[in-house]
């Protein structure tokens, strides 16, 4: 997979974002869908070679991960 930094793409079958984002200078590819209006909810977040971190960060992360997906949100 080739990363890009605040790549977008949205699945229409599973009704998933997948974005591109950095974190504390790591490269991570998350999966999440939208609750309503602008809050959303991670599903999954991998590494740029598809190993599943998810449990890995989990909860205190993951918020930080969805409020900064809100925020870019509405700057589009």
């Amino acid at each position: 997979m080739e990363w890009t930094n605040k790549y977008m793409t949205w699945d229409l079958a599973t009704n998933r974002y997948t974005r591109h984002m950095e974190y504390d200078n790591v490269k991570l590819v998350i999966v999440y869908h939208r609750i309503y209006d602008e809050h959303y909810a991670i599903d999954k977040v991998q590494t740029v070679d598809g190993t599943d971190i998810t449990n890995l960060v989990r909860d205190r992360i993951i918020e930080r991960l969805e409020k900064i997906i809100e925020r870019e949100s509405n700057e589009i």
